[in-house]
């Protein structure tokens, strides 16, 4: 039910741009990665898929732990013409 949040809203440091970060339903403890403050996810950054090729590509590269996954969560990938979905592990 989770949505990978693209940018962050501040109140110290504005606008975020950055790695993807899963937000769940209700969470309210979304912080800033430079000054650690409560952030606010803007709605408009908000996607429902990542692309695995720009996750891949990032230096270093992006871990589920990273990206804000739990273990438990399931994760789908799909291609047009299979879906598949693996659990995270502890």
């Amino acid at each position: 039910g989770g949505r990978f949040a693209h940018q962050l809203i501040c109140r110290r440091c504005g606008p975020i741009l950055g790695a993807p970060r899963l937000v769940r339903p209700g969470e309210t403890s979304v912080r800033c990665p430079g000054c650690r403050r409560p952030a606010a996810v803007v709605g408009f950054g908000l996607e429902a898929e990542l692309d695995l090729a720009g996750i891949g590509a990032a230096t270093p590269p992006a871990t589920f732990g990273a990206l804000g996954c739990l273990p438990g969560d399931l994760i789908a990938f799909a291609t047009d013409s299979d879906v598949r979905y693996l659990e995270v592990s502890p």
